[in-house]
């Protein structure tokens, strides 16, 4: 079976899927009055969130989509990095953070590594 991300023969929803779904609503809609509720005290929390939300309903539709042009998400995903992105400087720089930082940073780009080679098709 190919790695790449769209299974022809994916089930959808089964018995042990079901069981996920409420507690995923429950954070969905956690995530949306988050990002409305605070929009004064922390703008660029608000805005990535509410950015990445509106990106998927761009490219949500009735139609049934298929899930391998997942490059469709790209431009919703910057709403997950520009509150991360915005909070890196601001934690200061005192020596255990920065080298919290670096030692944080290695497993990232091994993770991100590995699920690119996984999905390459060598």
């Amino acid at each position: 079976m190919s790695r790449a991300t769209f299974h022809r023969f994916w089930a959808g929803w089964n018995g042990s899927t079901a069981i996920w779904s409420i507690p995923l609503v429950v954070f969905i809609v956690t995530l949306l009055v988050t990002g409305f509720a605070v929009r004064r005290r922390a703008p660029v929390l608000s805005l990535g969130i509410l950015w990445f939300f509106a990106g998927q309903v761009l490219e949500s539709t009735v139609l049934p989509l298929e899930i391998a042009f997942e490059h469709r998400n790209y431009l919703a995903d910057y709403g997950i990095l520009l509150p991360a992105c915005y909070a890196l400087p601001s934690t200061g720089y005192a020596p255990r953070i920065l080298q919290f930082r670096r030692v944080a940073l290695v497993p990232l780009i091994a993770a991100l590594s590995a699920v690119t080679f996984l999905r390459s098709e060598v």
